[in-house]
């Protein structure tokens, strides 16, 4: 447990010290049980490349593993560019073990941001036992754009999930996003 090619159950940190981190395809922190923190202190963030791209922020794929944790904390971050299909913060599958936990929380930076997705989904399980836990989106206090062409969903399934900014937090949301 614990390698590539089986990625369950294992704890890791990035820290970036500036720079650029770019990310051209799917990005998970937090996956089947893991514990996954990612930390920008400076620099620009770019993930995924437009469609068929996903970020898993706190996702469980498979059944009989416990959930894991995944928190992404960009507050220093330079920018933040986004571009994916999904982003998903604290989410399973209908196929994960419905008795499984996990928890995402991703907070942006206190600069610029842009989220190009078709979906947003927070906090969102097929079976009980994921109520205990609550899924964050912290809009930070920089000027964040949501380009959202699909569902905004907020706490799906049988999950929490939270949004909050400090103050001075501009936000502006754009698209045809279906909002729930």
């Amino acid at each position: 447990s614990g390698s590539s090619a089986n990625p369950n159950n294992t704890t890791g940190t990035l820290t970036q010290n500036g720079g650029s981190l770019k990310v051209n395809d799917d990005f998970t922190v937090g996956l089947n049980g893991g514990q996954g923190t990612y930390n920008a202190n400076g620099g620009t963030v770019s993930i995924g490349s437009g469609g068929g791209s996903f970020f898993d922020i706190g996702r469980t794929t498979i059944s009989g593993n416990p959930g894991g944790q995944g928190i992404v904390d960009l507050a220093d971050a330079t920018s933040v560019d986004i571009d994916v299909e999904q982003l998903r913060i604290g989410t399973m599958p209908s196929s994960a073990n419905p008795g499984s936990t996990v928890r995402g929380e991703l907070t942006l930076s206190n600069a610029t941001n842009t989220i190009t997705a078709t979906n947003i989904l927070m906090g969102d399980s097929p079976g009980a036992g994921n109520t205990g836990l609550t899924s964050q989106l912290n809009f930070g206090s920089g000027t964040t754009t949501l380009n959202v062409s699909g569902d905004i969903t907020l706490g799906g399934r049988k999950s929490n999930a939270s949004v909050g900014a400090d103050p001075g937090a501009i936000i502006t949301v754009s698209g045809s996003p279906n909002k729930a």
